[in-house]
């Protein structure tokens, strides 16, 4: 028998409801949750950050609190479920005397006695105990004592016969008391609210994502992006990304509350004081007041000046979709164009200069040398993206014979400390430039070049897709006093004026500065790795440089920002992060490309390495030689080749020798001399003294390029390695 009530279902009829709304909202937050993990490189303040410290974090944060006090609610529903439903369990004669099936008579007559003088009323004044010795314990002792009684338990599961049963919905009582006109109004508000609303709010949900990228940009803003006359353009620079930026539908739609008109005017005379040029742009001033007002507040952050109250949540709006929309920027650049069907090379490096500018919260006008291909930056940019510094602090630091990061970075801590609290900083302050010190990166990149099928420089030839594979390795001066945590996947930035969480990420592509054809695509990538190499590597340097009982400008006991870079050498095998980018050879001269590694949050830490190509038009002999090898690649034989990379005679191929390969040389591969091989680097070994950040640690010496290298037997088509000029 199973009975039911209202009573005894309404809780689970609110747990089910609120499960449907639970649930789906848990997996929402944890889904659109941040989950990357990212790692910092440096301590703030001489507090490590562990384990503990990100779980407290995490465990304060707003949304995992609410999220955290939804579950309890449901705990305790669940707990109210439990605590108020009946025993549903089917009647056992048996089970409620406490006997095994089959027991005698004389055995279910001593059950029935012992339990009567716990449970009978004269024994027991419980009201609770009364009832459950009549309507358990007595039909129970009838049902097996009684034949009829038993035949009828039998039956129908109960000693009185078949029994009715009583089901509901589940909804308490008091919502139906009164007046019954209101059930049915209940009913619908319940069906509507419960299943209608989830379900429109899911359709609508799903119809307006597709307007909007993988990116979350609204599509609409990449086609603002491309059309004149604030679209992108091909010589585009640094002093127009933001007005391009800024005509996104996210500024569009940008409300301007009329409680801001006071703020406003305030920014407006605040943009025109530091920015005394816009006044007479009148484009400026026709477009919509969400766009100038988005302008006027990335001016506002990049200037560092501080923000009214009443627009404070639309700088924080701004700022966060500005990162997003600039990387868009860098994606549209790379749509091939006429006449080459290559990507435009000045608006993707400017995009990424402006990004630096951004996280940094630097003067665009303080780039001199903005979109000049060059590793190193002019002005005062690199020094003002330390927190704290403005153009003040610079003059005085400018008289102490401190003008770049160069003459900063070599200093001793208490020396250095010293010179910023005579600059005008506070204790703080000093620190936290102290800790951007010691966080600012610097990448050594060695690039090889390979084409598919040919096996030197020499045999490029119009039409191949080249390969450029960069080896990474990154450094930091805080790697010398602190060990990288291994639990991240992603490196943090150190940027205390963005207000943002923000994951240090490089962009690797290859382009002809010459043309201003950006020939690869841009590629967006974390050098977790690398900064894990960079660190073995530095530790492993300090420890040689201890054994040999030499002290490193970079070791601990020193106190300096920067360490000895003369024993970081190159990157082995397997000992740095690999990058790789394709672009396809259109042209046949001898070219030079560049290869750009560019950080989206750090300026002046670029490496520019230039690529020098051999290009030949596409020739038969060539493309029977390649063919010849890739036979003689599945058969594992070497083909003697002349000086135009043609076999000298022609090959017959057996079946034994395609089936099985050749007998001899088994056991090592043979090595030869290439005058076109080498190696791009962007650092060097010989070098003692740290450059400026940004500029890449010191190309090659002039050489003719030649050094030994491995054959591939004719299995892997040898990869041509290109020599760096200085």
């Amino acid at each position: 028998m199973v009975e039911a009530d209202e009573s005894d279902l309404s809780a689970v009829f609110f747990l089910s409801l609120y499960t449907t709304v639970l649930f789906p909202y848990t997996i929402y937050k944890l889904l659109s949750s941040d989950s990357t993990q990212v790692v910092k490189p440096w301590v703030q303040n001489g507090r490590k950050d562990n384990i503990f410290s990100r779980a407290k974090r995490f465990l304060c944060m707003r949304s995992t609190l609410v999220l955290i006090g939804l579950w309890v609610i449901f705990g305790l529903l669940v707990y109210y479920a439990q605590a108020t439903a009946k025993d549903k369990q089917p009647f056992d004669p048996y089970g409620i005397l406490m006997l095994e099936k089959g027991a005698s008579s004389a055995d279910i007559k001593r059950a029935y006695r012992k339990l009567s003088l716990k449970y009978h009323p004269d024994k027991n004044p419980d009201p609770a105990a009364a009832q459950y010795f009549a309507e358990s314990i007595t039909k129970a002792y009838k049902a097996l004592s009684d034949p009829d009684a038993k035949k009828n338990w039998e039956e129908h599961g109960h000693p009185d016969g078949r029994q009715s049963i009583t089901m509901g919905i589940g909804l308490p009582k008091w919502l139906f008391d009164g007046n019954s006109r209101t059930a049915p109004l209940l009913l619908a508000a319940l069906v509507f609210g419960g299943v209608l609303l989830p379900l429109g709010v899911a359709a609508c949900y799903l119809l307006s994502s597709n307007k909007f990228s993988a990116d979350g940009i609204v599509e609409e803003t990449y086609h603002n992006f491309l059309m004149p006359p604030s679209g992108l353009r091909q010589s585009q620079g640094l002093a127009r990304i933001l007005e391009t930026l800024t005509i996104a539908v996210e500024y569009i739609r940008m409300p301007l509350l009329p409680a801001q008109l006071p703020a406003m005017e305030e920014l407006r005379k605040n943009t025109l004081r530091a920015h005394p040029d816009i006044r007479e742009k009148k484009t400026f001033w026709q477009r919509k007041p969400s766009c100038i007002k988005a302008n006027m507040l990335l001016l506002a952050h990049l200037e560092r000046e501080p923000i009214h109250p009443t627009l404070y949540k639309d700088w924080l709006y701004v700022t966060k979709v500005a990162a997003p929309l600039t990387k868009a920027l860098v994606d549209l650049s790379n749509i091939p164009r006429p006449p080459d069907s290559c990507g435009w090379l000045s608006p993707a490096v400017a995009s990424i200069e402006f990004l630096q500018h951004l996280i940094q919260a630097v003067p665009l006008a303080q780039r001199r040398n903005a979109g000049s291909y060059k590793s190193t930056v002019e002005g005062t940019a690199p020094l003002l993206q330390l927190p704290h510094l403005d153009g003040e602090v610079a003059k005085k630091l400018s008289r102490r014979k401190i003008r770049g990061l160069a003459d900063i970075q070599g200093k001793d801590l208490q020396e250095l400390r010293e010179v910023l609290l005579e600059a005008g900083l506070e204790d703080q302050q000093a620190a936290d430039v102290e800790t951007s010190l010691s966080s600012m990166p610097t990448v050594r990149v060695e690039a090889q070049c390979a084409v598919a099928g040919a096996d030197s420089q020499a045999s490029m030839m119009v039409g191949d897709v080249v390969t450029v594979t960069a080896r990474v390795l990154l450094h930091r001066p805080s790697h010398a006093t602190q060990e990288l945590s291994k639990d991240g996947n992603g490196v943090a930035v150190f940027a205390p004026h963005y207000p943002h969480p923000r994951e240090e990420k490089w962009f690797f592509f290859v382009g002809d500065p010459a043309s201003g054809d950006l020939l690869s695509a841009p590629a967006h990538v974390s050098l977790l790795e690398a900064e894990y190499r960079g660190a073995e590597a530095s530790r492993k340097a300090q420890q040689a440089d201890t054994s040999a009982g030499s002290t490193a400008d970079s070791g601990p006991s020193s106190g300096a920002l920067v360490r000895s870079k003369s024993k970081e050498g190159k990157a082995g095998k397997g000992e740095a992060q690999v990058v790789e980018v394709s672009f396809l050879l259109r042209s046949a001269a001898k070219k030079e490309y560049t290869l750009f590694a560019m950080c989206d949050s750090w300026i002046a830490c670029d490496v520019v390495l230039p690529l020098h190509l051999k290009v030949q038009e596409q020739s038969r002999a060539e493309l029977e030689g390649r063919a010849s090898r890739g036979v003689a690649a599945a058969a594992g034989r070497v083909i003697p080749l002349d000086e135009d990379g043609v076999p000298e005679e022609p090959v017959d191929w057996d079946d034994n020798d395609v089936a099985g390969g050749s007998d001899e040389d088994e056991d090592g591969e043979e090595e030869y001399d290439s005058e076109d091989s080498g190696t791009e680097e962007s650092g060097s070994e010989d070098e003692e003294d740290v450059p400026a950040a940004g500029k890449h640690e010191g190309d090659g010496d002039d050489s003719d390029g030649s050094a030994d290298s491995e054959s591939q037997r004719g299995i892997v088509p040898k990869s041509a390695t290109l020599q760096a000029d200085d």
